[in-house]
């Protein structure tokens, strides 16, 4: 399994990520973690806490969305920041993951993303693997 990259891609009114993986497990983990640097939190005590997130879709626009939403939802409403994000196992329609993290302190402050969104989102295939580009609304 090779490793996935993640960029951040100038935007006119939003946030975009481009993110490209040679399979679908490198894919999405390169997605989630570009996910999360942009929230550039404060230092956290150990990974000491570990999450299973288990997702399906029809598509893997749809799955991509799904998974960074539910990595948003951990940080903004349940005040809980991976520290690692692996993605075990992975298709276009499922996802497995094991997220070792830890909750955010009182106070401890993060960039505000609302959500992953739609917008002009293709997941493309090649012979280099899976890429797409996607709008998060922030």
């Amino acid at each position: 399994m090779g490793r996935g990259r993640w960029r951040v891609v100038e935007h006119t009114a939003e946030v975009a990520l481009a993110i490209e993986g040679p399979d679908w497990p490198a894919f999405y983990e390169a997605a989630g973690q570009g996910l999360l640097a942009l929230y550039d939190p404060p230092p956290l005590p150990r990974a000491g806490e570990s999450k299973t997130v288990d997702l399906e879709a029809d598509t893997s626009e749809e799955l991509l969305v799904r998974w960074l939403n539910e990595l948003i939802y951990l940080v903004s409403a349940k005040r809980w920041m991976p520290a690692r994000v692996r993605v075990k196992e992975a298709d276009g329609r499922r996802l497995s993951a094991q997220l070792d993290g830890a909750p955010l302190g009182d106070g401890a402050g993060v960039r505000e993303i609302k959500a992953a969104t739609f917008g002009a989102l293709a997941v493309r295939a090649d012979e280099g693997g899976h890429q797409a580009t996607i709008i998060l609304d922030v």
